[in-house]
């Protein structure tokens, strides 16, 4: 799997620190810089002692980093700030970071509440299972939540877009300092005009203003004129091209490689996202869990290959990543009613 860009080669840390600890001061808002995960890469600049006191409890702190990874990429898939309210109705704001048309970040601001009549129209994007948790914690927190600033609807969204800019501008700054060392280099290797050539097309960030109508991906592979579109779409139905671009590429690694069988995990790395988020959004997507529909697929593409090939049980086992013989049976026995090689023979006289 491909290892994702590290924000400290983008940004100067200790300098974007100051600038955020100003930002926040200013602004009331409490800044933090997370990955492509949700998790925080700076300190929390200016965090309330709410936020503080909820993310003391472990399954609370699960939850904040699941809306900090969901706004992020929302965020990206507006390709803009995006302005939501987190599990305990208190309003954030996230600001996609995109390397190279890759998203690998966000800048989250917030732990502010919007003025009541305007509640509304900030969407909730996390309803965990636990509410009686959340209460339970809110009540016994009513002092210091009492304390969060309120803000309207319209001041949000200047902040929003003013840390929108500022992050375009630094993204933009950094591309062109890499640039310039490369070519600096460059100049004193005997490659250096090959070498200055693949920095021009290979370094540039995807934060450039004219660049956005193109279309963020996540990474390269999610192109879908890759081989396999036909296929996928062909499995799919006639709704695949509406699917998520995660949900892309998380079907075209799986019918590219039929040999594996890459679990959730393997898959949310593989998307740059959270085992969480890529869970939820899945599962909304598709209609069914990550774990039912590859073991579906995986047995209609077995039963495709008993019915069209002389291929082998265990040679079927094998191509499809199921790797014991035995369990191979087992699971399509479980699924279809028959053995593989009963279900071969009775295809056959069909």
């Amino acid at each position: 799997m491909e290892t994702s860009i590290n924000l400290k080669d983008i940004f100067d840390m200790e300098q974007w620190e100051s600038l955020q600890d100003a930002l926040a001061h200013e602004t009331k808002m409490a800044i933090v810089m997370v990955n492509y995960k949700g998790e925080p890469v700076t300190k929390h600049s200016e965090c309330h002692e709410f936020c503080k006191q909820v993310r003391k409890d472990e399954k609370l702190k699960s939850y904040c980093q699941r809306c900090d990874a969901i706004g992020g990429f929302e965020a990206m898939r507006n390709k803009g700030p995006f302005v939501y309210r987190c599990y305990f109705s208190i309003v954030d704001i996230a600001i996609p970071i995109v390397v190279n048309k890759r998203y690998v970040g966000a800048v989250m601001a917030g732990q502010v509440r919007i003025l009541p009549e305007e509640q509304e129209e900030v969407e909730e994007i996390l309803h965990p299972s636990n509410q009686r948790l959340i209460d339970s914690k809110k009540e016994e927190l009513e002092e210091h939540y009492s304390k969060l600033p309120f803000l309207s609807r319209g001041r949000i969204r200047v902040i929003a877009n003013m840390l929108h800019y500022l992050c375009n501008y630094l993204c933009a700054e950094s591309a062109k300092k890499q640039e310039a060392m490369v070519i600096q280099k460059a100049a004193f290797s005997n490659q250096g005009a090959m070498a200055i050539q693949q920095s021009v097309f290979s370094n540039q960030l995807a934060y450039a203003e004219e660049d956005v109508d193109a279309g963020w991906i996540i990474d390269a592979e999610v192109s879908e004129a890759g081989a396999g579109k036909d296929e996928i779409s062909s499995y799919m139905g006639s709704g695949y091209d509406s699917y998520h671009e995660i949900i892309k590429k998380v079907f075209h690694y799986i019918f590219m490689h039929k040999e594996e069988r890459p679990s959730l995990k393997d898959m949310a790395d593989h998307c740059h996202v959270s085992v969480g988020y890529l869970s939820h959004l899945f599962s909304k997507e598709v209609g069914e869990n990550y774990s039912v529909f590859i073991q579906r697929l995986k047995i209609d593409w077995a039963k495709a290959m008993l019915e069209t090939t002389d291929v082998g049980i265990a040679e079927i086992s094998e191509k499809l990543g199921f790797g014991d013989t035995g369990y191979f049976i087992k699971v399509f026995k479980k699924h279809v009613g028959a053995t593989p090689l009963v279900y071969k023979n009775y295809s056959r006289i069909k």
